[in-house]
């Protein structure tokens, strides 16, 4: 019933089974596991302590489970001082990469960097340190720990453990069967080592035709893990790279000529305008000549063009179930090609649930039209890669004018503007404008929200006006 999804049943044969045997463990630790599915976290909290207090003298290995999902529990509350206390004494017993994880994501909520720094220390004196796949043990904290190397100045801490990764990768060639362990290591790369460049070899052959054609019809799903992923990266990269020669007075070109490459629709040639994919390519190659390149107009809004028309028309089908992605994706790009007024009116019609969280009838309208999603999320402090650790309830957001899809709440922002952030994201000297707060003058233009009825009204004439401006 549990594996199910069926917590209310669960619960009640759990209960069941304490009335028959009230030192029953298993029953009070899948007690706990249905509260932690419904986020009852004080109650998921309560019927482990119980089960620890049964088995406390028992099973070591029994123990250090229940141990662990009650850390687990505590941080998921959000009450890290006792997550903090039982992470800590699991890591000093015995360290090892289970018991770190937990540990480091307590210290980063302390920013605790010089501690997460002695944690991977203590980590390296033992056995599993110099295992093959280590790397991948340390998922769930590696965000957490890139931080600590970076603020440290001790990134080459990680260099083994990289190389050994994907070494194993090569030898074992699960280049086909895990893929997702290159693009992790590529994406761990690309956050926070200076020299980017074997992230992008990483990612080209991810995304290059024999890598796909390779793996054959039934091992696709292989494909279709890495290649967004594996296209965010590569398409930064590559913007950066030619940001930074413009910005030196070397040459861009052979950057911005790898962005085009991917840009292009396959069957683009010589005698016919450019046709752009729908990608990151083609918008990072936009935003990069529209701000650096110097070309009419025309040229750079050709990247976006195709991607904005296709959203005007999700927005006037039948289909609600797809106006919140399609607005969404109008806020990014009508703020990547400059135009900050409209974006700021789209971004408005995703954000309109944050404005009203203390008015239940508003959220039941929006919930009723599949309106709510993470669609604010910061890209600082906030977005380790645990998505448990994630917030998304904001005072203030702020978005870049120029890197894509990218957004600051007001903690965060002034970090990086002070240059203390610790990963490679945005730039002190980008411009950012205020989302949230939603702007008074940006409410109702893309759309309207009717309460009574529990609809949604997309603004045709303001969809119209931009159809207008973009078909041109």
């Amino acid at each position: 019933m549990q594996l199910g999804e069926l917590y209310d049943s669960a619960i009640t044969q759990y209960n069941a089974a304490l009335e028959l045997n009230n030192g029953s463990w298993p029953a009070l630790q899948g007690l706990s596991h249905c509260y932690l599915e419904r986020k009852n976290y004080d109650e998921a909290a309560l019927y482990l302590q119980r089960a620890m207090g049964l088995v406390s003298k028992g099973d070591p290995k029994l123990v250090w489970i229940l141990n662990m999902e009650y850390i687990e529990v505590m941080i998921l509350k959000r009450d890290y001082k006792s997550a903090f206390s039982y992470a800590k004494k699991a890591f000093e017993e015995a360290p090892c990469t289970a018991t770190i994880q937990q540990y480091v994501r307590c210290l980063y909520t302390l920013r605790d960097w010089p501690a997460i720094l002695k944690a991977v220390q203590d980590l390296e004196k033992t056995k599993e340190w110099s295992l093959r796949y280590t790397f991948v043990q340390l998922r769930a904290c590696m965000f957490h720990i890139g931080c600590a190397l970076w603020s440290q100045k001790q990134m080459s801490l990680f260099d083994p453990l990289l190389t050994r990764a994907l070494e194993a990768m090569e030898e074992n060639n699960e280049w086909a069967t895990r893929p997702w362990i290159v693009f992790w290591i590529a994406q761990f790369i690309q956050k926070f080592y200076e020299d980017t460049s074997v992230a992008a070899q990483l990612c080209d052959r991810m995304l290059s035709p024999q890598f796909k054609e390779g793996l054959g019809p039934e091992r696709q799903w292989a494909y279709d893990t890495v290649a967004d992923p594996a296209t965010i990266i590569l398409s930064s990269i590559y913007y950066e790279k030619a940001v930074a020669a413009h910005k030196a007075g070397q040459d861009p070109d052979g950057w911005v000529q790898k962005l085009r490459a991917r840009s292009l629709a396959d069957d683009t040639d010589l005698k016919t305008p450019n046709v752009y994919k729908l990608n990151e390519f083609s918008w990072k190659l936009g935003i990069y000549l529209r701000k650096y390149g110097m070309v009419p107009e025309a040229e750079w809004k050709a990247c976006f063009r195709d991607a904005v028309l296709q959203a005007i028309d999700m927005l006037c089908d039948e289909d609600p179930f797809n106006d919140v992605e399609a607005y969404a994706l109008l806020a990014t790009l009508f703020m990547a090609a400059g135009d900050v007024m409209n974006a700021s009116a789209a971004y408005a019609t995703i954000h309109t649930e944050f404005s009203y969280s203390s008015d239940p009838d508003a959220l039941a309208t929006l919930e009723a039209i599949n309106f709510i999603g993470p669609f604010l999320c910061c890209n600082g402090f906030c977005a380790p890669l645990h998505k448990e650790d994630q917030i998304f309830v904001y005072k203030e957001v702020y978005c870049c004018t120029e890197c894509w899809a990218t957004h600051f709440c007001e903690k965060c922002l002034s970090v990086l503007k002070k240059g203390d952030l610790p990963f490679r994201q945005c730039s002190p000297e980008h411009e950012f404008v205020r989302l949230l707060p939603v702007p008074e003058e940006s409410i109702g233009v893309a759309a309207k929200f009717d309460k009574e009825n529990k609809n949604m009204v997309v603004q045709r004439e303001w969809l119209d006006a931009r159809r207008r401006e973009w078909q041109q």
